[in-house]
């Protein structure tokens, strides 16, 4: 399989592209996805608010949003599974509350988003016991240790 994640960043953030990059491949290839593709934009508050106001209707800025495609990206000839955007401001205060770095909580959120790219969800209590188990057993996979948030 053929996987790639191409992650956007602020020079400000670079220093966590590359374990943001993993993390998105870990979950990808954890899951057998086949070949594809997806972005993950690291992000500030603002533009994080912004995003959630236009796509969920809540004028507040969250950890992370998903935004699925499905289609074939024709540069690529490849599935694009869709964009990943993590406000990383947000990752810090959650990293900080939580006692772990800042780079294990943006992988925590990369998993969690690629995991929603792939159609997993935890509306229903049955759906988020599966999706938390995935997303443990990948960050396990990469040596990450933190419990998934409730």
């Amino acid at each position: 399989m053929t996987h790639l994640a191409h992650v956007k960043s602020t020079s400000e953030y670079s220093e966590f592209t590359s374990d943001v990059e993993r993390a998105a491949l870990a979950a990808l290839d954890g899951e057998k996805a086949e070949s594809g593709a997806l972005t993950i934009v690291l992000a500030d508050e603002t533009q994080m608010q912004t995003l959630s106001r236009e796509f969920s209707g809540k004028d507040i800025p969250t950890d992370v949003l998903s935004f699925p495609d499905g289609t074939i990206d024709p540069d690529l000839n490849l599935m694009y599974f869709g964009d990943i955007v993590i406000a990383v401001p947000i990752a810090q205060e959650q990293a900080k509350r939580a006692e772990h770095s800042t780079n294990d909580e943006l992988m925590l959120l990369t998993v969690h988003g690629t995991l929603h790219l792939l159609g997993f969800d935890h509306i229903l209590p049955q759906e988020k016991d599966r999706m938390w188990a995935h997303q443990e057993r990948i960050l396990d996979q990469l040596g990450i240790t933190i419990q998934s948030p409730e």
